[in-house]
């Protein structure tokens, strides 16, 4: 019996013990299966073998190894990818640094009557008026505004209004940005009545103010002053922001 067993140990061809029931058939080096594979395998036994007592609890645990990698793999690809957004800019929040074309940057608020400039943050007023009133009455008749059913209007300073300027626009054309919503901006420049008042007084010369032309784009001298007889000129009221007058 000795000399049997000896003989079958040297045999290359020993038939395979008999499989036990649930057990897997090893595999070969020439047919080790993909990555993929094994974790699904891994991820199948985990599921079927979740609870269990038998031989394949090993198994088992080392498909919640799996679980568990591929979850914190998928936490930091989460994380990394939320603080990329964080650092990001987003380009549609109000940013003096940001240049955006016109149907990205203005947003039409308050149902309507009222634009969002979001290179800014400034909210102007959609329609504009053709009445014309001095300076201290402009800053007065802003203050009264409630377009939009909302207060808090004011006279725009120098830097509030030519920030609507877009100097690349012809000569010919009104400085505004192409694709701009706003209605009934002037566009002479001949009369006091085609400029905007700013709040901002004319530096060094007490008693005027500046004023804009969109047609031409630049500021100017309210040239008959701000007094109660000044100049008659446009205004167009804006909301948020900084406003200042000082002589």
């Amino acid at each position: 019996m000795g000399s049997a067993t000896r003989a079958q140990e040297r045999s290359p061809h020993v038939a395979p013990s008999p499989l036990l029931p649930g057990q897997r058939e090893p595999v070969s080096a020439t047919t080790e299966p993909t990555l993929q594979t094994r974790v699904l395998g891994d991820l199948s036994w985990f599921l079927l073998g979740w609870g269990r007592s038998d031989n394949r609890m090993e198994e088992s645990m080392r498909s919640k190894n799996w679980l568990f990698m591929c979850a914190a793999i998928a936490s930091l690809v989460l994380l990394a990818g939320q603080a990329v957004a964080q650092q990001a800019p987003n380009p549609l929040a109000p940013e003096w640094s940001q240049k955006l074309p016109a149907t990205q940057r203005f947003a039409l608020v308050f149902d309507g009557q009222a634009v969002l400039d979001k290179e800014t943050g400034l909210v102007w007023q959609r329609f504009l008026s053709d009445s014309l009133l001095t300076w201290e009455g402009a800053r007065v008749q802003c203050s009264y505004e409630d377009t939009g059913g909302r207060l808090g209007w004011h006279l725009p300073t120098v830097e509030q209004l030519t920030s609507l300027v877009d100097m690349s626009r012809p000569a010919d054309d009104i400085k505004l940005p192409v694709g701009h919503p706003f209605v009934g901006v002037a566009t002479g420049t001949s009369d006091p009545a085609d400029f905007y008042w700013a709040a901002t007084p004319y530096p060094g010369v007490p008693g005027f103010a500046l004023t804009l032309n969109f047609l031409i784009g630049v500021m100017s001298l309210g040239g008959c002053g701000v007094g109660v007889n000044g100049c008659y000129m446009r205004y167009w009221c804006v909301r948020g922001g900084q406003f200042y007058v000082a002589w």
